[in-house]
């Protein structure tokens, strides 16, 4: 007697016109397929998550807890130096930018400093004062990025803005 979810292998045809092998369907196995599920307002149900897997072969009572689990990736590590010691004195960067007429240039200008000045994490400060142009100067202070001024980003600064326009003073805590 013939098994019955025995299904005949499928039909091969070969045509001409574009030199493919392509399947032949069949009207029986056609019929047996399940309609797909449909919720109430017409939309395709997804199917159902396959059931967790454990890597090793571990059984589900085997995995350690919460707590005694390894971290993925390691704690990210702190610059600050240890509590016995005070933190050296901060200071305060101040770079002048004269506006030059267009707003992007000078916008382009400020974030070229911003990222060059940033690479250098420590515990100075740094702000920008914009004058110049039809408006009063305008202060924009970074509270949150610290820097570490060096004689590298001291260069950079001074090349893009000149000597007189680069000032270094004891910040105010």
């Amino acid at each position: 007697e013939p098994d019955a979810d025995f299904a005949a292998p499928p039909d091969w045809e070969y045509r001409d016109d574009t030199g493919h092998l392509v399947r032949t369907h069949h009207e029986e196995t056609d019929r047996r397929s399940d309609p797909p599920a449909v919720d109430a307002a017409g939309r395709l149900t997804p199917p159902s998550a396959p059931a967790a897997r454990f890597r090793d072969d571990r059984e589900p009572a085997e995995t350690p807890a919460q707590d005694e689990r390894v971290p993925r990736r390691p704690p990210r590590r702190r610059t600050e130096p240890p509590p016995d010691e005070p933190p050296p004195p901060s200071r305060m960067l101040v770079l002048t930018i004269t506006r030059c007429g267009d707003a992007d240039r000078d916008r382009a200008r400020m974030r070229r400093l911003h990222g060059y000045l940033t690479q250098y994490p420590g515990h100075d400060r740094f702000c920008f004062i914009v004058q110049g142009g039809n408006r009063g100067p305008a202060r924009l202070d970074y509270p949150r990025h610290r820097i570490a001024i060096n004689d590298d980003s001291l260069a950079y600064a001074r090349s893009l803005l000149g000597d007189e326009n680069v000032v270094i003073e004891d910040a105010e805590e």
